[in-house]
C-alpha cells in the first residue's frame, strides 16, 4: 500500500482511537451504518488535516485529457484538484 494511503489511514485510526474507537477496515463487509460513518468522518478529517488546497485543471484538459497526478505529487505539493482528491479517497477507502 502507498506510504501516502498509509499515513492517511494511521492518523484516521490515531483518531478513532482518541474516541475510543478502532479502526478496522472491514466495515464495508457488513458493520452497522453509524460505524462506517465514523471511520469514513476519520478519514475525512485525516485528509484534512493534510491541508491540500483545491486547484482548477488546466484549461487545455478538454482537448488532451487530464493527467492525473500520483498521490506522492499532490500530497508533497499540498496541491490537487477534483480527480486527484476523487482517487485519493478511493485509494484510501
Amino acid at each position: 500500500m502507498n506510504a501516502a494511503v498509509m499515513a492517511i489511514l494511521d492518523r484516521a485510526a490515531e483518531l478513532l482511537r482518541e474516541h475510543h474507537r478502532p479502526l478496522r477496515l472491514e466495515w464495508i463487509s457488513g458493520q452497522k451504518r453509524k460505524r462506517a460513518w465514523e471511520q469514513v468522518a476519520a478519514i475525512y478529517r485525516a485528509v484534512g488535516e493534510l491541508g491540500i488546497r483545491y486547484i482548477v485543471a488546466p484549461a487545455s484538459f478538454e482537448n488532451t485529457g487530464q493527467k492525473v497526478r500520483s498521490l506522492r505529487t499532490f500530497c508533497r505539493s499540498a496541491s490537487a484538484n477534483c480527480l486527484d482528491l476523487s482517487l485519493l479517497f478511493f485509494r484510501v477507502l
